[in-house]
């Protein structure tokens, strides 16, 4: 297990630093419009083109939190529990993280493979299968590092 956490660690921190790359070409590529339309041109494809870059961050910056357990939880509640009733809910709450993501995974995976490979933007024409795909990508590394928890959690809640 150790090795298989290192490198959804690391996979983890790669698509880290691609959406952070991401937010910062979706920035660029605002500003860029924002000057050409000062001088009266157009950036033709803007809007297409942040909204596909915004998939792919938006699917790494679930893997940024999953990394850092930076989402949300009810600390105060959990507080008010024994250790063994904080450990139980850790396991509760791990597996059913896992379920709810596993389900959108593969939903997810599901309708790229219904035909949508070939599916394009209208504008500048960019196909949407590596975009779906990395939106797939991130939810399916967000269930790794839910079941890395899950799999800790039980580790200590059985020692």
């Amino acid at each position: 297990m150790d090795y298989f956490e290192r490198v959804i660690r690391r996979l983890g921190g790669i698509c880290t630093a691609i959406g952070a790359g991401m937010l910062v070409l979706i920035i660029g590529i605002v500003v860029t419009s924002i000057i050409l339309r000062l001088f009266g041109r157009v950036f033709p494809g803007t809007w297409e083109l942040v909204q596909l870059f915004i998939v792919i961050t938006a699917a790494f910056a679930l893997v940024h939190a999953g990394l850092t357990h930076n989402h949300i939880a009810v600390h105060f509640m959990l507080s008010r529990l024994s250790e063994r009733g904080r450990k139980i809910v850790e396991c509760i709450t791990s597996l059913i993280g896992l379920w709810i993501w596993s389900m959108l995974a593969w939903g997810t995976i599901e309708f790229i493979a219904e035909g949508w490979l070939f599916e394009k933007t209208e504008m500048v024409e960019v196909s949407y299968f590596p975009f779906k795909s990395a939106w797939a990508f991130g939810l399916l590394l967000m269930c790794a590092l839910l079941l890395i928890d899950l799999y800790h959690a039980l580790r200590r809640l059985w020692k």
